[in-house]
């Protein structure tokens, strides 16, 4: 009977330590705003750069490729940042699941370059967006764009919504 009452001691522990940590089915990300970023600002920023901008203005730059190597840093400096990418876009997706596991009506597929020694790249960070964004602004595969987010899930290496798109070209 006291093993018993332990292990449901220890599962409420368990359970409380969750709830508070994480909120009542919460995936751990935060509700952002829309970043107020002016991304023509950094139309001549090369494909595969992130730009950490903090709320005291100071900007960190970084490579995409490193984002996930140092990810700790990363998180750290991104936290409460707005991030803008320049990034080449690898596909367009309708209806698309994340790796996450969350389903979005449209994403971009982003990497820094297009090929790496004459192979297709690997995606490095995609991007939930409105659809409208992308047949507004003619987004197709092979283009540059710039993105900013203040919600950047680097554990999926997923960028939520609300995003700003701009394509470069």
């Amino acid at each position: 009977m006291k093993t018993i009452r332990m292990f449901a001691a220890l599962v409420v522990c368990v359970l409380t330590a969750s709830v508070t940590l994480t909120g009542c089915g919460a995936s751990g990300t935060s509700e952002s705003a829309v970043p107020s970023v002016d991304l023509s600002k950094y139309a001549d920023l090369a494909s595969g750069r992130v730009i950490v901008i903090g709320s005291d203005g100071k900007e960190t730059d970084w490579e995409l490729d490193d984002v996930d190597d140092n990810q700790v840093a990363f998180e750290e400096d991104a936290e409460g940042a707005t991030i803008v990418v320049s990034a080449t876009v690898l596909a367009t997706k309708s209806d698309f699941q994340l790796n996450s596991g969350n389903t979005v009506e449209a994403a971009l597929q982003l990497a820094a370059t297009e090929t790496v020694m004459g192979h297709p790249a690997a995606t490095a960070l995609t991007i939930e967006v409105d659809p409208s964004v992308v047949s507004d602004q003619g987004i197709e595969e092979g283009d540059q764009v710039l993105v900013a987010s203040t919600n950047w899930d680097v554990k999926y290496d997923e960028m939520r919504a609300p995003v700003e798109v701009q394509k470069i070209s």
